[in-house]
């Protein structure tokens, strides 16, 4: 099968999953059996003027359909009597609209292509909505994400009740969607992780050639052009997440996005960006010289961060955590500025104690943000991070990303003048297995010896 009907096929099943959580979950919680459910996608929305940002459809009506067109809503039933317990409401035909934006596949063509049981004119939605909402007790959404949808489904929630008291039967609860969507997505199938390997595969091909590429004296603006290209070049559909390029101290600020500064020879250059493949996106960093060597400074605190990342890749394993993860990457981050003295304390007195204060732990100087997140179709993907109280253990088809870093301030008279303004960030995105895991981004250059020989092999015409 195509890549398409593969993603087809697979939206499928995973409808039939989740219509069968939703009614499990609905029964536990005691909000009756005859749940629905109802999931809208993101609209168009204009950049400037009459011209439209580019659209991306939203991730949980891909998860579920497959349907890449805006403005869609999907209705689940799973206990529709009539069969149709999947049915899409879409924009209709326009031949007129057609040729100025493009090909719609209408109700019919939603139907017949996404093996959708029912499907109609957004239009009609309104109407539709309160017949189709009697006689279920519950009535589930992802609320607060859509405002003006969520008034709504909660209007014609009132007045459904209103209408139907005397039957008793009608919506009598309000259920989170994300509670069960979320967690179905958290475990990725086959066909997802597919696209998470290709997109890595893609990713990390992409980051080799722009090493190739970079050479002193061209700017973070030719690099983060050059990646885009990279990434289109090699297959993906666009980019997952605007890219961080950052030379020299730029790589100290987390999120810098000015991307626009010239690369200095002896100044490290960090990029974070990623390519997304069938909507589901890789999110890779690496840090290198701009002249093709690490000065004595830079190679020691990148092989400190490589080794707090090889140990937190160690450890995302079945029954480990994020958490489990992050301390990994902390006590080897520690260990590696007290043996360069940045640090000047015990390992305990670095890391400090759970619950202190950021400002009172020496290494958050130095290492402030998270060792990973949840990676898929979003860059930050759904799923929670505890059960309850306790950081939520992993299971084979989590994928998360690794990433430590460190960053010395430029003003930081405490250390050594070679080590100011220097940020370093390694980060992989990997699959939990069954036997362990696997690195989903490994074709990036990350050794020290490997990204020496790809910096500069092939330098960029700027």
């Amino acid at each position: 099968m195509s890549s398409k009907e593969n993603q087809i096929a697979a939206a499928g099943q995973r409808r039939e999953n989740l219509l069968k959580a939703l009614q499990n979950h609905a029964i536990n919680i005691n909000s009756g059996g005859n749940p629905m459910a109802v999931i809208y996608t993101a609209p168009s929305y204009i950049r400037n003027n009459d011209v439209e940002h580019e659209y991306r459809p939203g991730s949980d009506m891909m998860y579920l359909t497959a349907f890449p067109e805006p403005s869609s809503i999907l209705v689940l039933r799973p206990s529709a009597s009539d069969g149709e317990k999947a049915i899409l409401f879409v924009r209709p035909k326009d031949p007129e609209r057609e040729l100025w934006d493009g090909f719609r596949h209408g109700p019919q063509g939603a139907t017949e292509t996404f093996n959708i049981d029912a499907a109609f004119d957004i239009a009609e939605f309104p109407k539709k909505l309160g017949e189709l909402m009697k006689g279920h007790t519950s009535l589930w959404a992802k609320w607060g994400e859509f405002p003006n949808q969520d008034a709504q489904l909660l209007a014609c929630y009132h007045q459904t009740r209103l209408r139907t008291r005397k039957s008793g039967i009608y919506p009598s609860v309000l259920g989170e969607l994300s509670e069960v969507l979320h967690e179905q997505r958290q475990i990725k199938d086959e066909v997802e992780v597919a696209a998470m390997r290709q997109a890595g595969l893609i990713s990390g091909n992409a980051f080799a050639n722009v090493m190739a590429a970079t050479k002193p004296g061209l700017n973070e603006a030719d690099i983060a052009a050059h990646m885009e290209y990279q990434f289109k070049r090699g297959g993906a559909q666009r980019s997952g997440y605007g890219a961080i390029v950052a030379g020299g101290s730029n790589a100290c600020v987390l999120h810098y996005v000015s991307n626009n500064q010239p690369l200095k020879d002896g100044d490290l250059l960090l990029v974070d960006a990623g390519g997304e493949v069938d909507m589901y996106t890789a999110d890779i960093t690496r840090t290198w010289p701009v002249n093709g060597k690490f000065s004595p400074a830079q190679k020691d605190l990148y092989e400190i961060v490589l080794a707090a990342q090889e140990a937190s890749i160690a450890a995302t394993v079945p029954g480990k955590s994020i958490k489990v993860v992050h301390e990994a990457s902390r006590s080897v981050l520690a260990q590696g500025l007290i043996d360069l003295g940045v640090l000047k304390c015990s390992l305990a007195e670095a890391l400090g104690e759970e619950g202190d204060e950021p400002a009172k732990i020496p290494l958050h100087k130095y290492f402030m943000h998270g060792t990973s997140h949840w990676i898929g179709s979003d860059v930050h993907d759904v799923g929670r991070y505890f059960d309850g109280s306790v950081p939520r253990l992993f299971k084979p088809g989590m994928a998360i990303t690794v990433e430590p870093g460190l960053y010395i301030p430029t003003n930081d008279e405490s250390v050594s003048a070679d080590l100011r303004g220097i940020g370093i960030r390694i980060e992989d995105d990997i699959l939990v297995t069954a036997s362990g895991n696997e690195v989903l981004t490994k074709t990036a250059p990350k050794t020290v010896a490997e990204v020496e020989a790809a910096v500069g092999s092939n330098p960029l015409d700027a």
